[in-house]
């Protein structure tokens, strides 16, 4: 069975082998234009910005911009998220820490740390949360200051989510909730964001089936309290796009046969996510999906803001291929 830590270090090694390079016109994005050229490991975006983390630090790029800014120092970035002041991120390697700084730029602010390759990071304006290959870690904030700095909490969950291992850029917090896909359990799993009790709101082949190979959640997005999934059930980046409305323990399969990776994005006409060399789309009105962008190296993560959806392509290399681009939303 595949865990977080396995999905990083094979990419991560396909990436060095060059198994994931340049090649077949697959620089050449009609359509797209770049932000960023080499590796990027995280974004986020709002409807001024998109922030990315590369090699050497936090990122920010006005929508339309062509000039990025650097923001803070940063390596080994592992998630990133924001709220409406702050670009908060997850930082391995030799820190294991979780920063902030704003989003015009200033002092970064330690948000956790003695913490284990954190990972999966989500705030919602008063917390962050984030896994760190053991627990679900919560670390309050007071008026954008650390109520306790650098210090971290880690949440006591029981149930379902015993098995516990959230699949990376899949943990968000839902009102009083906090929701993950989970690799372990093969599901979505839904906690209250104090700890307690997981349960698994969807019922069926999609509820816990840690033994079924046929299960295997990539990347999670909620919209109006629909939450949104992708699932590869060959092991091979074919699967479904999924949705679970509000209410419901039966979730619908938007499309089956897809193509799927590790991003997702939803907007309130459409839903958007990574198909590995492509970019999906599907109206959530109804409808087939088609490849918004084809012909791409590898697809990491989606967001979208100003009009535009922000991808990372080239994920796990650095070349002159790889980067972060950004394509017009779909009408």
């Amino acid at each position: 069975m595949i865990t977080w830590r396995g999905w990083l270090g094979a990419l991560a090694a396909l990436g060095a082998a060059g198994a994931l390079g340049c090649g077949s016109g697959k620089c050449n994005r009609p359509g797209a234009r770049q932000i960023y050229q080499g590796r990027v490991t995280a974004i986020a975006a709002d409807e001024a910005s998109v922030y990315f983390a590369t090699e050497t630090g936090i990122w920010a790029a006005d929508a339309g911009s062509a000039t990025p800014t650097q923001l803070a120092p940063a390596t080994w970035v592992l998630g990133m998220a924001l709220d409406g002041t702050s670009v908060f991120w997850t930082q391995g390697g030799a820190s294991d820490q979780v920063f902030a700084v704003p989003k015009q730029g200033g002092a970064v602010r330690t948000i956790g740390q003695g913490t284990n390759t954190p990972a999966g990071l989500a705030v919602d304006g008063a917390s962050a949360y984030w896994w760190d290959g053991s627990f679900i870690r919560v670390a309050q904030e007071q008026g954008g200051v650390p109520a306790d700095a650098g210090a971290s909490t880690a949440l006591s969950i029981s149930g379902p989510g015993a098995f516990l291992d959230p699949a990376p850029n899949a943990l968000l917090p839902v009102g009083n909730q906090l929701w993950w896909l989970d690799w372990e359990s093969r599901t979505l799993l839904v906690t209250p964001k104090d700890g307690g009790t997981a349960s698994a709101p969807i019922s069926g082949h999609y509820g816990v089936n840690p033994t079924d190979p046929s299960v295997n959640p990539r990347a999670l997005a909620v919209l109006n309290g629909t939450a949104y999934w992708v699932n590869d059930s060959t092991s091979q980046g074919v699967g479904e796009a999924l949705a679970l409305a509000p209410g419901s323990s039966t979730p619908t399969v938007l499309a089956s046969s897809v193509p799927v990776g590790d991003g997702i994005a939803a907007t309130p006409t459409r839903l958007y996510w990574s198909g590995t060399t492509s970019l999906q789309s599907l109206s959530l009105d109804g409808g087939t999906a088609n490849a918004l962008l084809s012909n791409l190296l590898f697809v990491g993560q989606l967001a979208t803001g100003s009009g535009q959806l922000y991808f990372i392509d080239g994920a796990y290399m650095n070349d002159a291929c790889s980067g972060l681009f950004a394509t017009p939303l779909s009408p």
